[in-house]
């Protein structure tokens, strides 16, 4: 939270220097977030409950991008974009104050025999991903689907703001709807890979939803129309934001409490991979002639092909992960 806060803060400065410090600053408190938390997680989870209670832990994303789409066009017009980060960051330091004292009984309780610090252990995620076809079929889709995400995320305002001509304002709800769609629909899918115990069909069905959500958002005309707008975007979040819990309770459970750490940073690495290109790409689409829609369907493509490689093989590759 401290280094995020020092992120945002770089990021107010303005220049582009300051951007590119803030910007390491918050991938640096950003990154450990999740390997952290599901090595919590898998320690403490059933396979009654892991995908309910993974998918609980990751509404926490959504939900703060929901509210920096509510409140930050709005804050940005009151006190400015540099006194609005400067309110984000006060909101990071508030939360590292909070959480101090707990901090050191999670650190006992997470710590094990096992978690020895060892040569190679930087590799090992890589390591059994190599072991396993299902490890990497798991980290293929995290690359497609944490770049969609992404891709809302960051073009989902500009979009509805320079192509379709929506105020910022109502182009911020856009972005909101899709966040609250994927806050809820990510413990209404991490409840029904519980309850129906085939998580690897229900990823390939979430992909190819997004796939649909996306080519629906290629076609601007049809988004001037206000319930398509409402429906596009909500069918976005659902899938392409909603798809993370159930992924990393997935990757959880291949690779053994353990190693859930391990496992989780390598899919992390390969989603965030995904965070950094998709998006690239996305932007250079814009410049063609037909700007968004090319972008939005190359989205949907790689979102339909992901789909594709889950569900004709959804029962392969059940047993865990054993690190020899």
């Amino acid at each position: 939270m401290l280094a995020c806060a020092c992120g945002l803060l770089a990021a107010g400065r303005g220049s582009l220097t300051w951007l590119f410090v803030g910007a390491v600053w918050l991938g640096l408190g950003y990154g450990p977030v999740t390997p952290a938390s599901s090595q919590l997680l898998a320690a403490t989870t059933s396979s009654a409950n892991r995908r309910l209670i993974f998918s609980l832990k990751q509404t926490g994303v959504p939900a703060g991008a929901a509210l920096a789409g509510a409140i930050m066009p709005i804050a940005v017009s009151l006190i400015g974009w540099c006194s609005a980060l400067g309110t984000a960051a006060f909101a990071c330091l508030i939360v590292a104050v909070v959480l101090e004292p707990v901090r050191r009984a999670l650190d006992g309780y997470a710590t094990s025999r096992d978690a020895t610090p060892r040569r190679g252990a930087l590799l090992a995620g890589f390591a059994m991903a190599a072991k396993s076809s299902y490890l990497r079929r798991l980290c293929s889709a995290a690359f497609v689907l944490g770049g969609a995400q992404m891709c809302g995320s960051t073009f989902i305002v500009s979009y509805f703001v320079s192509s379709l001509g929506y105020p910022i304002v109502k182009a911020g709800l856009m972005l909101t709807i899709a966040n609250l769609a994927g806050v809820v629909f990510r413990l209404v899918w991490g409840a029904a890979a519980d309850r129906r115990g085939d998580a690897r069909a229900l990823l390939g069905a979430l992909s190819l939803a997004a796939a649909a959500a996306s080519f629906i958002m290629a076609d601007g005309a049809l988004l001037r129309a206000g319930f398509w707008a409402y429906a596009a975007v909500g069918l976005f979040g659902a899938t392409a934001i909603g798809w993370n819990g159930v992924l990393l309770a997935e990757v959880a459970h291949a690779a053994e409490a353990k190693h859930a750490s391990a496992a989780t940073a390598v899919c992390q690495f390969c989603s965030f991979a995904g965070v950094t290109l998709i998006p690239l790409g996305f932007g250079a689409l814009i410049a063609t002639p037909l700007r968004y829609t090319t972008s939005w369907a190359g989205v949907g493509a790689l979102c339909l092909i992901t789909g594709a490689t889950f569900l004709p093989d959804s029962r392969a590759g059940r047993r865990p992960v054993r690190q020899g």
